[in-house]
């Protein structure tokens, strides 16, 4: 399954910027899969989530010209300890750890090597489609902790944060979205409204929640 829209969001510099963006839905066999993914790369995306869903592994695309990327990797780990080691082994070599994901008992952690970097990073979780939500969330903004990606356990929303020296939020914000809605690419634009990134999605029992970051 694939989404793709084209449309102009952002104004920098007086100059309009074109974000394009995909979901697409990759089956779970790890060679293919990363070759698959590659093949969007070199068309000029760069993946920014990863969300297991229907026995496949969906990954969120932004274009090139929004977030560049020099390489990336996608990890597999067989329980949260060893994927918690690697993620700050990798911090520490210059990785930034975009997306995660649990599919069918693994852990899948997505990796890029940017011009932007991270510090540490934080796993915190949060009951689902809570009200606090936005609230929990001001005081990491702050301190340039960024909710990267997120991914539903049960009754819990567990998030992987990150924070990001040279790449400060200002806003945050979560939607819930009909995955199978006819209107899905338009609804998902109008949140982009007043330069809103999507960053980070989960999709759980047909629902696809979203996050949005304001950068600074």
């Amino acid at each position: 399954m694939i989404f793709l829209i084209l449309t102009a969001v952002f104004t920098v510099s007086a100059q309009t910027v074109t974000v394009d963006y995909k979901i697409i839905g990759h089956e779970v066999d790890f060679m293919k899969m990363q070759k698959s993914i590659q093949q969007e790369i070199d068309k000029g995306f760069v993946p920014v989530g990863i969300s297991g869903y229907d026995s496949k592994l969906y990954l969120f695309y932004l274009s090139d010209n929004v977030f560049p990327m020099e390489s990336w990797q996608l990890s597999r780990y067989v329980d949260i300890e060893s994927m918690d080691d690697n993620i700050a082994k990798k911090i520490a070599a210059g990785w930034i750890p975009t997306g995660f994901s649990e599919l069918d008992a693994n852990f899948y952690v997505l990796y890029l090597n940017s011009p932007y970097k991270a510090n540490y990073y934080k796993v915190k979780d949060s009951i689902i489609d809570s009200e606090e939500l936005k609230s929990e969330f001001k005081p990491f903004l702050r301190t340039g902790m960024i909710p990267m990606d997120f991914d539903i356990m049960e009754d819990l929303q567990v998030y992987l944060s990150a924070q990001m020296s040279n790449m400060p939020a200002k806003d945050w914000k979560q939607v819930v979205f009909d995955f199978k809605s006819e209107t899905l690419n338009d609804e998902i634009v109008s949140e982009m409204k007043g330069r809103y990134l999507p960053w980070g999605f989960d999709i759980t029992e047909g629902l696809l929640r979203i996050s949005f970051v304001k950068f600074k």
